[in-house]
């Protein structure tokens, strides 16, 4: 299956809501790490993708989702943040 690495921003959530979006990520499949506000997330087809982004506007969370394709001469590069973070971030982002 292919892999897409995606780059999710939620505002204005509760824990509560926190909570619907990760359980909602793991019942559609997905590999996610979330990091200040930031879900850097693994879907497997561009229908999984859209099935994301459905389920999120399902939620009524305000969002912003980034979708690349084409991640060939890509590279995840960071200051002062946690290396083993950054290393769940590149796999998910980069594989």
């Amino acid at each position: 299956m292919a892999k897409y690495g995606n780059i999710m921003a939620v505002f204005h959530v509760d824990q509560p809501t926190t909570t619907s979006i990760e359980t909602m990520l793991r019942d559609l499949k997905t590999e996610f790490v979330l990091c200040e506000g930031l879900y850097f997330v693994e879907t497997n087809s561009k229908k999984n993708t859209l099935e994301v982004i459905n389920a999120m506007n399902g939620l009524g969370v305000q969002y912003v989702f980034f979708h690349n394709n084409i991640a060939d001469g890509s590279l995840v590069k960071s200051n002062g943040i946690d290396k083993a973070m950054v290393g769940k971030i590149n796999k998910i982002m980069l594989r």
